[in-house]
């Protein structure tokens, strides 16, 4: 299953269905990242044999992982599963589609991997408050969940700034942007300046927002029902983990077909494997082996059977 996202962007975006093989071949094959965007959307019979035993080679791979590896993992806490992992992953992906279209020039001016990061910080240090301040009341734990994820959230945005010399008025200034439409249209020389009413915007919106999500985890995170450990462990954090290094890798190894991907389609198809491959290793039932050398087994009337 994991291939369907894929093929349905090539489909919707009009690459055609060869279009992410192809990609996908091209971690291996030598000199795909040169082939012009027509010559990608081709059939090549040679990419796709080495697509398909890419992706096989790595689906058997990791479904042994999954197998070996998931029955014997801790679980995780309640508030740590939800407030930690999937509540982040839930609200970046609403981000990156509303930021989509209510501004798409600031969208492609985002540093995502960073953004990602700062939403699984707040996400983490809310969710560690909510689950060690039991002792105090829900809205209040969710305040206090807020104002302290906040405080800590932009420290991802606030470091890339500093690492790509945009400072640290550029993140400050985008975020301000998801307000103040026409920000969108300033030159970049002009969103790394500070200017004080768009950083009044952006501390009230980012204020507005940790609190509002910290008080719905307070809330909400007590109240809901248990992710077994295996589904937190093969559908949230593997698929993160395996997500990151690829786009790592990708960005040493061939870095313009990682410029070529669609990374929310290729991680929305590492999500799909994880939770099927998670969900099958939940199912599976075990079976009982009895230990070896016990000998014959008696019957009721005292015969060796």
């Amino acid at each position: 299953m994991i291939p369907i996202p894929a093929l349905i962007y090539g489909v919707v975006s009009g690459h055609g269905i060869f279009y992410p093989v192809n990609l996908l071949a091209g971690m291996v094959v030598p000199g795909v990242d040169k082939y012009s965007l027509p010559e990608l959307e081709q059939f090549h019979a040679l990419l796709l044999v080495v697509g398909i035993v890419i992706h096989a080679a790595v689906s058997i791979t990791f479904g042994l992982l999954y197998g070996v590896l998931l029955p014997t993992l801790p679980s995780i806490p309640k508030p740590i599963a939800w407030g930690g992992l999937l509540m982040p992953l839930f609200w970046t992906a609403v981000s990156f589609s509303l930021m989509g279209i209510v501004n798409p020039t600031l969208k492609r001016g985002v540093d995502w991997p960073s953004f990602v990061l700062s939403q699984f910080i707040f996400g983490m240090v809310a969710a560690i408050v909510v689950m060690r301040a039991r002792h105090l009341r829900p809205l209040t734990t969710g305040v206090l969940g807020g104002l302290i994820g906040g405080l800590l959230m932009p420290g991802p945005a606030v470091v890339w700034g500093l690492l790509t010399e945009r400072g640290i008025w550029y993140p400050v200034n985008l975020l301000a942007g998801m307000v103040d439409r026409s920000i969108g249209q300033q030159s970049l020389e002009e969103l790394k300046l500070f200017h004080a009413d768009w950083l009044v915007t952006a501390l009230a919106l980012h204020a507005t927002l940790s609190l509002v999500f910290g008080i719905v985890y307070g809330l909400a995170l007590p109240r809901l029902p248990v992710i077994p450990g295996p589904m937190c462990w093969g559908s949230l954090l593997m698929p993160m983990l395996w997500t990151g290094i690829s786009f790592g890798l990708m960005g040493v190894v061939n870095p313009v077909l990682q410029e070529r991907v669609n990374w929310p389609w290729f991680v929305v198809s590492q999500f799909i494997f994880g939770l099927v491959a998670s969900i099958a290793v939940i199912r599976s039932e075990t079976i009982p082996i009895p230990p070896a050398g016990t000998g014959p087994t008696p019957s009721p009337a005292g015969h060796e059977v």
